[in-house]
């Protein structure tokens, strides 16, 4: 598939006969619908991996379950993203639900999908946001979308319970606004949110119009689930903490 136009094929390799075999026969599809689209997974953190860049995929807890989060988009162009959406494993990946224990129908589609937040298109929703989970098995998903002002915010969706509690970090006052496809010129505020080693919340950005430009914050849970927006100030992070290499705008393969 290509962007836009797509599905996420789950396989798994065994270490015996050294071959791959697919677990189920796709996780996600958008190719089967009109309009067409694909799932974007965003990058995931393990919990002994706090501040590293988040790689793509499907992140496992100490408990051996399975998480991963995506948006959607609709079209080769970054503006079409849409939708937060969740889903978790108990079986390596062989059937899926929601965090609510919903199961979910496979290949997953925005149709039946599990979704955190509903988030319309042109919303400023960038691809590449984060997932990781603490050592109470509470997942967090960091990414960045429009306000009801239209300036771009730090967004991190956590669980409680069996709902999800959505909490804008930031109060900024300016619009990174990107249309079409390829790499993003410049640093969008996409968050790396991670777990410190006493089970802390870990989100880091780095954003050309925000000061600082490269930001980090550490907060508790409790604070977390009981900020206003920008009521916490990100302090200057190191240099280390620079760029967000898995944001991309990209098409791979041919064009719907």
């Amino acid at each position: 598939g290509g962007s836009g136009n797509g599905m996420r094929i789950l396989v798994h390799y065994n270490k015996d006969t050294q071959q791959w075999t697919k677990t189920v026969p796709a996780l996600t599809n958008g190719r089967d619908r009109n309009p067409t689209c694909n799932a974007y997974p965003f990058g995931v953190v393990a919990a002994d991996s706090a501040g590293k860049i988040p790689k793509s995929g499907i992140l496992e807890d100490k408990d051996g379950l399975w998480h991963i989060a995506w948006c959607w988009r609709q079209t080769p162009d970054v503006i079409t993203n849409f939708d937060i959406c969740y889903a978790k494993s108990l079986d390596h990946g062989l059937s899926w639900k929601g965090w609510n224990g919903r199961d979910l129908e496979l290949p997953i589609t925005p149709e039946n999908a599990y979704v955190v937040e509903q988030i319309e298109q042109k919303s400023g929703l960038l691809n590449g946001g984060s997932l990781t989970v603490d050592g109470q098995g509470h997942p967090y998903i960091g990414y960045t979308r429009f306000d009801k002002d239209g300036n771009n915010q730090i967004y991190i969706a956590t669980t409680v319970d069996t709902k999800w509690k959505i909490i804008q970090l930031t109060d900024w006052k300016h619009r990174f606004y990107f249309q079409g496809r390829g790499t993003i010129p410049q640093n969008p505020p996409v968050p790396r949110v991670s777990i410190t080693n006493d089970n802390k919340i870990l989100i880091i950005y780095s954003y050309t119009y925000a000061n600082p430009k490269k930001g980090r914050l550490v907060l508790t849970r409790k604070q977390l689930l009981t900020t206003k927006p920008g009521q916490y100030p990100f302090q200057k992070a190191k240099a280390s903490h620079s760029g967000i290499p898995h944001v991309r705008a990209v098409n791979h393969g041919p064009l719907p």
